[in-house]
């Protein structure tokens, strides 16, 4: 069996019990919020600010970041603080605002 390399780079923050999509964390930065034409991902909701969190990946790491978010955003949780950034790990538990996704 032969491995191309590409889905090992894709991660995913995959939807949990709504009727949200899974959202493909194909590149880097990669903003979530509810303005179109702002983010990558747009999540509608009233809960979800405008440009709510942004992934990072820091070499094999992978990072999420609160960008000031009025509902926050949260990893097995812990709401992060204002513009704080955390590492994240394959089955993580994150909720931007109050959409729940597993990190994979």
């Amino acid at each position: 069996m032969t491995d191309t390399g590409a889905d090992k780079t894709i991660r995913y923050l995959r939807a949990v019990g709504t009727d949200v999509e899974d959202i493909a964390i194909t590149y880097v930065p990669y903003l979530i919020g509810k303005q179109e034409g702002m983010v990558d991902c747009v999540l509608t909701g009233e809960a979800v600010s405008r440009i709510h969190a942004r992934i990072d990946r820091e070499g094999e790491e992978y990072r999420i970041s609160d960008l000031n978010s009025t509902n926050g955003t949260s990893v097995n949780g812990r709401v992060l603080e204002t513009n704080e950034t955390m590492a994240l790990k394959k089955g993580d538990e994150v909720f931007i605002a109050n959409f729940p996704f597993i990190f994979t």
